[in-house]
């Protein structure tokens, strides 16, 4: 039966913001979702989890579940709790730091291992903002990217520059149609989810608590 073009469905996909400590994943999200901008790096402690909804011009809601990660060491033990049941990730890189690209391999390996090799990716230069002190360059990045289906964006989430086009691109591939495009800015998400989006926070809770005490006190 074809949809009622009046009717809104709600489609909900999982999405894990993933890479090192300070390459602005926490920032990235935050100014997507209300436009905040945070100069303070403040490190994620395990993961939070943010719904992100965009109304498409289909008349319906596309709901990210947005896990944003930590980057630090100490709560790699946590990653496969938080990998699971993705659909899909974005991957950072800060392009003032060198070891920031260097590392994706790492977490694009440890993610596909939990998610599998199939789940979209994107991977993203953020803080372009800050060009003129450019240490990761474009012939790492291509390197990096040679022979891979991923799709690569060169963000600012200081400027906004490109902060969206992630998100259009991660709806299209997941819903699997190149015509989609978001209609309308962030709304909220409906309260039909907010059972999905309490049950994803007594996640990341549980897995806390998994933790020695001194890994999940805030550093």
């Amino acid at each position: 039966m074809a949809q009622n073009e009046n009717e809104n469905r709600i489609i909900t996909y999982k999405v894990c913001l993933i890479g090192d400590g300070g390459v602005g994943k926490t920032t990235y999200i935050n100014r997507v979702i209300d436009g905040r901008f945070e100069k303070r790096y403040n490190a994620t402690v395990g993961a939070t989890n943010n719904p992100v909804s965009f109304r498409d011009n289909y008349n319906n809601t596309i709901l990210f579940d947005v896990w944003d990660t930590a980057g630090q060491e100490k709560y790699a033990l946590l990653k496969d709790v938080y990998y699971i049941d993705a659909h899909a990730a974005i991957f950072f890189f800060d392009v003032t730091s060198r070891v920031t690209c260097q590392n994706l391999g790492r977490w694009v390996r440890e993610f596909q291992a939990v998610a599998g090799e199939n789940v979209p990716i994107i991977v993203c230069a953020n803080k372009m903002d800050l060009i003129s002190h450019r240490k990761a360059g474009k012939k790492q990045v291509e390197e990096f990217l040679k022979g891979k289906m991923y799709r690569y964006y060169e963000i600012s989430a200081k400027s906004e520059l490109n902060i969206i086009r992630p998100f259009v691109d991660l709806a299209r591939q997941l819903t699997r149609n190149a015509n989609l495009i978001f209609a309308s800015n962030v709304v909220e998400p409906s309260d039909i989810n907010r059972s999905d989006v309490d049950f994803d926070q007594r996640v990341i809770e549980d897995a806390m608590n998994m933790l020695p005490d001194e890994y999940s006190r805030q550093p």
